[in-house]
């Protein structure tokens, strides 16, 4: 583990008078990357957000200098499951916040206010429409070895 908050603890959600949440994920010391937990709850609090009928549009963005640079390469070190379950584990939980991100009923908006990379490109490819500061590039690391991208 890299000692950062997980899961639920690692999102912020703010829901202003005229419906729009803005959940933003909340892991700055890691540019926000994504550990399994985290990735799941980012899934389900998505789904639970859009379930609420005052909500009017869902923003997801990034605390600090990035929007996410995908997975947390450094939280499976700390893990006690073969390398293979973790990272089926990984892949399975970001095609899932995929899904769920195109499946609600409300639409969604990716703040990409820095660097968005591995499954965080999959994220910003999946909201309904997508704001990039001046500041923020799209990076899918694994396609330059060949390999799917993340989350995709």
């Amino acid at each position: 583990m890299t000692g950062t908050n997980s899961g639920r603890d690692a999102l912020a959600v703010d829901t202003d008078d005229l419906g729009i949440a803005t959940i933003t994920i909340n892991r700055p010391e890691v540019m926000n990357a994504f550990d399994i937990a985290t990735m799941e709850a980012l899934g389900q609090l998505v789904s639970e957000v859009a379930a609420e009928q005052s909500t009017t549009v869902i923003v997801i963005t990034g605390a600090g200098d990035a929007f996410t640079t995908g997975a947390d390469l450094q939280s499976h070190g700390g893990s006690s499951e073969p390398p293979e379950v973790s990272a089926r584990r990984s892949m399975d939980a970001a095609a899932a916040l995929v899904r769920t991100i195109v499946r609600v009923r409300v639409p969604v908006v990716a703040a990409v206010n820095g660097p968005a990379a591995g499954v965080g490109v999959s994220v910003a490819l999946a909201v309904d429409i997508a704001v990039l500061s001046s500041s923020a590039y799209l990076f899918f690391a694994f396609s330059g070895l060949g390999l799917m991208p993340d989350g995709g």
